[in-house]
């Protein structure tokens, strides 16, 4: 039998949600959603040092498909009401409209405990941030990344991969930022979101 959710409200990380769910043709569920989101609640679902440098709220939309094994969540926002103090060329007030798209996929494999997530970030056409996790029993570790500047992010095998063209940017001031970000990382970025 599918599901069919006209329209129900919830609170999610301490901000009203409204949520739509049916079941499509090919038998997987969709859920749509829409609500606000603030850098507190952020740092709760994914901890990483790296969002110390951003506070307010935004108003966000959400996307989220569950099909057998195969979970996608997708989330966009224009990042209205969000202050930005990291360093140029990333700083931003409120009231500037930087289009934000965020997604994860988490696949896993019928009657094996490992499982693989595929993150992604892309804010405008700034920067794309991508990476893999493999988990095994709840526990995920990093195993490749990429980061690109002005196109997009393509993950390699393994490894990082760093591309795109910048103008001058103060390495002193970026260094602590990024190892507040790998740190963040190296912990796990999602909790074991893919068992």
């Amino acid at each position: 039998k599918g599901v069919s959710l006209p329209g129900a409200d919830a609170t999610f990380l301490g901000k009203r949600v409204r949520a739509t769910g049916v079941t499509e043709a090919d038998g997987s569920l969709r859920f749509d959603g829409q609500g606000a989101i603030t850098m507190t609640g952020l740092r709760k679902l994914v901890p990483n040092p790296a969002w110390d440098h951003l506070s307010g709220e935004t108003a966000v939309t959400a996307l989220i498909r569950v099909r057998h094994n195969l979970v996608d969540v997708s989330v966009d926002s224009n990042l209205v009401g969000v202050i930005s103090e990291l360093p140029p060329p990333m700083v931003k007030d409120a009231a500037e409209r930087w289009p934000l798209h965020f997604n994860v996929r988490a696949e896993s494999r019928d009657g094996s405990p490992e499982s693989g997530n595929t993150w992604r970030v892309k804010l405008d056409q700034r920067v794309d941030i991508a990476w893999g996790e493999a988990c095994r029993d709840k526990q995920c570790a990093l195993t490749r990344g990429a980061v690109a500047v002005g196109e997009d992010a393509v993950l390699p095998a393994q490894g990082w991969r760093v591309s795109g063209i910048v103008k001058a940017v103060n390495a002193e001031q970026w260094q602590p930022v990024i190892e507040d970000m790998l740190a963040g990382f190296g912990a796990g970025s999602g909790g074991g979101s893919g068992g």
